[in-house]
This record gives structure tokens, sequence and C-alpha cells, in this order.
């Protein structure tokens, strides 16, 4: 009778498990960034009242969540978690970061003097020394 016990809470753990995968990878989210400045753009970077947004996507290009930073000084290290992630059903086990920086703080709508990362740095939800460089300039 215990065995049966065991076995039926083990099928109920499991099915809710599945069920909520997305939930439970979205409280694991961890993943170590450093953001770099390419040399060859670096001298038209100014420094005041800029925005880094880094993107979060899933593996299906879908947004999930947005990093900000304000005035931001490079290289910068950062660290992407679960507070990030505002869409937490549609996560996946593989993510997607890109960054740009702007004064503007509107994120995916480019303007004139805006950088950003020409990559898109691809990245599981837990992952360590993930590096993207802003080398692009609008």
């Amino acid at each position: 009778m215990k065995k049966k016990i065991l076995v039926f809470l083990a099928i109920i753990i499991i099915t809710v498990c599945f069920y909520n995968m997305s939930f439970l990878m979205s409280r694991i989210v961890s993943i170590n960034l450093e953001v770099s400045i390419s040399p060859e753009i670096a001298s038209k970077y100014f420094s005041q009242n800029n925005m880094l947004l880094i993107m979060i996507k899933n593996s299906k290009g879908a947004p999930l969540g947005v990093k900000k930073i304000i005035d931001p000084i490079y290289p910068l290290r950062t660290r992407i978690t679960s507070e990030d992630i505002l869409l937490k059903d549609l996560i996946t086990p593989k993510l997607e970061l890109s960054a740009e920086m702007n004064s503007h703080g509107l994120a995916g709508e480019r303007k004139k003097g805006d950088f950003f990362s020409s990559k898109n740095e691809k990245t599981f939800i837990i992952s360590t020394n993930k590096t993207i460089q802003l080398d692009s300039l609008e």
C-alpha cells in the first residue's frame, strides 16, 4: 500500500512540475554578463543620461523582459535574474540577449546616436561569462 501511495505521489509531482516548468525555470534564471563598447565607436560615447537596455528573448524570439541600467560605465558586469523576466510563462531553457544604449530610454526604437549590439548572445537560463559588445551606431 505504501508503495502505491509513493508511486501516486511521484506521478502527481512529475505532472505538476511538467505543467509548471516555465514557472520553475523563471525562478532559477542566473546569467552573469559583461557588456562592453567597441573601441571603434567608443570615442562617440558620452555617459551623461544614457540608458543601457539588455533585452531578453526566448528561443523562439518572443520578448521576455529587459534589464535597464542608467549611466553605465564600461566594461559593465551585471547579472540577469528572474526579476528581469516579465513574461515568465514564455521562458525556455535557451535565451537570447541583445543590448542597446540610448538617451531616450525606448527599447527597440533606434534613433540617430544610439549604440547597439549587432550580434545576439545565445545562452541558457543558467550561464556564466557571457559577453555582449555594443559595436554598432545608428
